[in-house]
């Protein structure tokens, strides 16, 4: 069975620059689900999606907590909270030192990924000993020093290996200058990445204007962003809002400095994602960050939204005599590959383009670099 699903992309023959976008929908999830008790559920949906499994197991039992009306202790909260945004770290530096270099022509820098793969199993580890943090009414028995430690790992893999500068001195940078300054005096893959966008000219390509999806901060607000989404209903006649690490960081002044926000501004919104991360995990262990989740039950479902490396995931669950009976999930892909999602609109962007087909593989990966897609309609002249 095929549980991630697949985008098809086929630009028309000729000059107009029209895109088709379809997302080929995987299996309902609950054909494997239905009749499970609610315990199973987080760990199967961790198994078999291959990205982003710490994700869906954080947002399956915030939904099936909230199913049971069982609330989880603000540690907890926390301590799940702090992986799911060491996932999102994770994969994000994946996508940079293995994927960004085979773009530029160099190798990928596997040392780093290695030494980057260790950290989420060490860091279940220092915040719920033995026991698995997705159970339903988990723990968290933290060892701060450890988990501090694991955070400080973080930190220095990021300076030394992608940024080549103080987290801190990355996020004060300020616009184009500050940007083309970083890139060009650091010897990184990333800045020799960022120098090959400048160089080609292509961090404006693919400019459309920004519609975040935002979190809900409240139960009406979950009910009514889970109803339209749940019914299809998501372009209504107009641009589908997208829920990217884009969107994510869009406010930073990092990102929201720069002159044009097309694909360059994209992998910029990566790159300060990666360096605010550290930062954010350091504060949900000291007790002062607020989880980004959300849960609650509403009608009868138990319902979760939480943020995951690739955008908004949410989970909706029925119960029945302690069986799941129904369950839902809306993952990035609805919004972002919906035919009037951000993804078609930036293709439709770079549609003129004389370098379309390298530009157009360059915004899913900006996009979604995890996504399974393909993309049909080679360029053809006149």
């Amino acid at each position: 069975m095929n549980f991630e699903g697949k985008v098809m992309i086929e630009f028309c023959a000729g000059s107009d620059a029209h895109v088709r976008v379809d997302y080929h929908k995987p299996v309902e999830i609950v054909r494997i689900l239905r009749g499970k008790a609610p315990h199973a559920v987080p760990g199967m949906l961790a198994m078999v999606h291959s990205v982003c499994g710490n994700a869906q197991a954080h947002a399956s039992v915030l939904a099936l907590e909230a199913a049971l009306d069982i609330s989880s202790d603000p540690v907890t909260a926390r301590s799940r909270a702090v992986l799911t945004a060491l996932e999102t770290w994770r994969e994000t530096l994946l996508r940079i030192v293995l994927e960004w270099p085979d773009i530029t022509g160099d190798e990928p820098d596997s040392t780093t990924a290695r030494a980057g793969m260790t950290l989420l199993p060490r860091m279940k580890k220092a915040l719920f000993g033995d026991g698995d943090p997705f159970a339903i009414d988990a723990r968290a028995t933290p060892d701060m020093h450890a988990a501090l430690q694991i955070v400080g790992e973080i930190e220095k893999l990021t300076v030394e290996r992608v940024l080549g500068e103080a987290c801190e001195h990355y996020l004060a940078r300020r616009g184009d200058e500050g940007l083309s300054d970083w890139a060009g005096s650091r010897s990184t893959q990333a800045a020799v990445f960022v120098r090959h966008l400048l160089a080609r000219g292509w961090m404006e390509q693919g400019h459309v204007e920004a519609a975040a999806l935002d979190l809900p901060d409240h139960a009406n607000k979950m009910s009514r962003w889970l109803a339209i989404a749940l019914a299809g209903r998501l372009g209504s006649g107009r641009a589908v809002p997208e829920t990217t690490p884009f969107s994510r960081r869009l406010n930073d002044p990092c990102v929201a400095s720069l002159a044009s926000l097309g694909i360059g501004a994209r992998f910029v919104a990566r790159l300060t994602e990666l360096a605010s991360l550290p930062l954010e995990m350091h504060r949900l262990l000291a007790g002062e960050g607020r989880p980004s989740a959300v849960s609650a039950s509403i009608d009868g479902h138990g319902t979760a939204i939480v943020e995951a490396a690739r955008g908004l995931l949410a989970h909706v669950a029925r119960l029945v005599d302690g069986e799941v009976a129904d369950y839902w999930i809306v993952a990035p892909t609805d919004w972002n590959f919906h035919r009037q999602g951000i993804a078609a609109r930036c293709l439709e962007a770079v549609g003129g383009h004389a370098e379309r087909d390298a530009l157009a593989h360059l915004v899913v990966r900006a996009i979604d670099p995890c996504v399974a897609y393909e993309m049909r309609g080679e360029m053809r002249a006149g």
